[in-house]
C-alpha cells in the first residue's frame, strides 16, 4: 500500500484565468457620469415647465386687470346715464311745474275783474295771422297771444303800441321765443285806455318811424 505524498517543489496546479469586469456604458460619452438615481430626462423638461407656469400665472393676472377695467367702465358709464336720466326727469318736473304755475296764474288774471280780451288782425300777407291782448286798466297787467312771431326773421324784436288820446306809447318791447306765444307785459301808469293796439317789429324809438311792412297786426277799441 503506497499513498502519493504532495511533492513541495511541484508548481501549484494551474487555474482558468479571471476575464477582467467591463468597464461602465455611460449616458454621455465623454462627460462626467450622471448622478445616481436622476433620470435625464427629468432635467431636459424642468426649465420649460417652469417657465409655463410662470406664463400661466402672469396671464391670469392680465386677464384680471382686463375684466376689473371692464367692470369699473361699464359702472361709470351706468352711472353717467343715470345721471342724465335723472338730469332729464329733474328738467322735465320743473318745466312741468313752471308751465302749471303759468298757467295758474294766466286763469287768475284773465278771471280778474277788469281784465278784457281785444282781438287783433294781422295784416295782410304778414307773418301773423291773429293775435289777442288781455288788458287790465286796473292792474296796468297784459298778456300777448300770438303764435306767429316765430316765422320772422332777423330782427325778433317786437313792440306792443297802445293808441291813446295823446298819440302812440310803446308799452312793451320783447325778443320773440320759439315755442313762445304768450307774452306778459306792465304798465306802470293806471287806467290806460288804449283806443287801439299795434303789434310792431323792431325797436323803434317814436311810431312815426316804424315802416308800413314792419306792423304785423292791430287791434279795436277795449271795453270798459
Amino acid at each position: 500500500m503506497t499513498s502519493e505524498l504532495n511533492n513541495p517543489f511541484d508548481p501549484p496546479p494551474r487555474s482558468d484565468p479571471v476575464s477582467p469586469a467591463p468597464p461602465p456604458i455611460l449616458s454621455n460619452p465623454g462627460f462626467a457620469p450622471e448622478p445616481a438615481g436622476v433620470p435625464a430626462a427629468t432635467e431636459s423638461h424642468a426649465a420649460p415647465a417652469a417657465e409655463s407656469s410662470q406664463g400661466t400665472v402672469a396671464l391670469a393676472i392680465v386677464m384680471a386687470y382686463l375684466g376689473l377695467g371692464l367692470a369699473l367702465a361699464w359702472g361709470i358709464q351706468q352711472g353717467r346715464q343715470r345721471q342724465i336720466a335723472q338730469d332729464k326727469s329733474d328738467h322735465d318736473r320743473i318745466t312741468t311745474d313752471l308751465v302749471v304755475s303759468q298757467e295758474d296764474d294766466l286763469g287768475r288774471f284773465l278771471a280778474q275783474s277788469g281784465t278784457v280780451s281785444i282781438p287783433m288782425l294781422g295784416v295782410p300777407g304778414g307773418p301773423v295771422t291773429s293775435a289777442s291782448v288781455a288788458w287790465n286798466r286796473e292792474l296796468g297787467d297784459g298778456r300777448l297771444f300770438c303764435d306767429g312771431l316765430t316765422k320772422l326773421q332777423p330782427p325778433h324784436t317786437c313792440q306792443i303800441w297802445f293808441t291813446v288820446a295823446e298819440g302812440h306809447t310803446c308799452v312793451a318791447t320783447f325778443e320773440a321765443e320759439p315755442g313762445q306765444d304768450i307774452y306778459r307785459f306792465h304798465v306802470d301808469a293806471r287806467d290806460v285806455d288804449p283806443t287801439s293796439i299795434i303789434l310792431t317789429r323792431g325797436a323803434a324809438a317814436e311810431f312815426d318811424g316804424i315802416a308800413k311792412n314792419d306792423v304785423l297786426a292791430r287791434g279795436g277799441r277795449a271795453a270798459n
